[in-house]
């Protein structure tokens, strides 16, 4: 640890001030730290300026700063596999494997955090959302886009497209694809041409990732746990549907689930529920925007309204950028 992630490391406004807060060293950061996203819908010929930002993370240097933090008395396994885990009489025995070696700890809580796996999750009983294909790739570009830019064309995909700055001459550029899909290399390659040539730049590949992403899509994809089993990060379902946004949740929900065992031991699950309410609330109007915005001919009239933008600052209210933010 820390491992590649396939994760734009796009931050929302309330995480990016915590680690601000936190006092996070300047390379946990991409260029620029802030920018403001823009819409493109290449069905109907539109690119609309939005009044919200979001933070830009370079996610592996965030991921060694986070280990970094960790007090000396935390032990960290890696490769370590979750085989499952039992409750009796208020104990839970967790049963894992670690250097080709079963073993075996018991423990008063466990929160499973193992991402769109989600195998604490399901052995709750609960099934995870529809996962989604995503690939993305690094390339050194002769042109960076100064906006994170958002693409929506069902044509190419029903999910989304990204573009974001991520260095002086590094462009980031993604693509999710929902699940059965058979081709999606050759539709990515299809998609990268077809940005580099709309958004006028030319990019010599640094780095290809992929992997497994969740999208939910109704607030029944959205769950926390049960008895002292919490649940955080993606496992949670806790994607925003409308831009994949999937780290801010992590880091937020991995804080509140600490906190809920912090202030009630005996059960730590409600209060969970409760400190979670106000990101589930965002994660649900992300749904609503999702559904709305996938169909070209609401965008249509949504353009013609001047009411794009308006809908879009429902998931991230507006705020302004100073210089130091670049």
């Amino acid at each position: 640890l820390p491992r590649r992630k396939t994760c734009a490391g796009i931050l929302v406004p309330e995480l990016y001030a915590k680690l601000r807060s936190l006092g996070a060293p300047g390379k946990v950061f991409a260029q620029p730290a802030r920018a403001f996203a823009r819409a493109h819908d290449w069905v109907n010929g539109l690119i609309v300026p939005t009044p919200y930002w979001f933070g830009n993370a370079d996610r592996h240097a965030l991921d060694a700063w986070l280990l970094e933090r960790l007090p000396d008395e935390i032990d960290v396994a890696e490769r370590t596999h979750f085989r499952g885990f039992e409750e009796q009489d208020g104990e839970l025995t967790v049963y894992l494997s670690h250097g080709g070696e079963s073993h075996t700890v018991r423990a008063r809580y466990l929160i499973g955090a193992d991402g769109a796996a989600g195998n604490v999750r399901l052995q709750l009983g609960a099934l995870m959302p529809p996962q989604y294909l995503c690939v993305q790739e690094f390339l050194r570009a002769d042109l960076v886009p100064r906006h994170l830019e958002g693409i929506v064309d069902e044509r190419l995909t029903p999910a989304y497209i990204w573009v974001f700055p991520k260095a002086e001459d590094v462009v980031l550029l993604g693509a999710a694809f929902p699940p059965g899909t058979r081709d999606a290399r050759a539709r990515f390659e299809h998609i990268k041409a077809l940005i580099q040539e709309r958004l006028g730049f030319h990019g010599e590949l640094l780095r290809r990732e992929g992997g497994q992403i969740i999208i939910p899509r109704t607030s029944r994809d959205l769950y926390f746990g049960e008895g002292d089993v919490l649940l955080a990060r993606e496992t949670t379902g806790l994607v925003s549907a409308h831009t994949g946004d999937g780290i801010s949740y992590a880091v937020l929900t991995g804080e509140l689930a600490a906190r809920a065992i912090d202030e009630d031991h005996e059960a730590p699950l409600p209060r969970y529920r409760e400190l979670v309410r106000d990101q589930v609330q965002r994660a649900r109007r992300a749904m609503w925007l999702a559904r709305v915005l996938h169909r070209p001919g609401v965008r249509r009239g949504l353009q013609w309204l001047g009411g794009i933008a308006r809908a879009v600052s429902l998931v991230s209210p507006p705020a302004s950028l100073t210089e130091e933010d670049g």
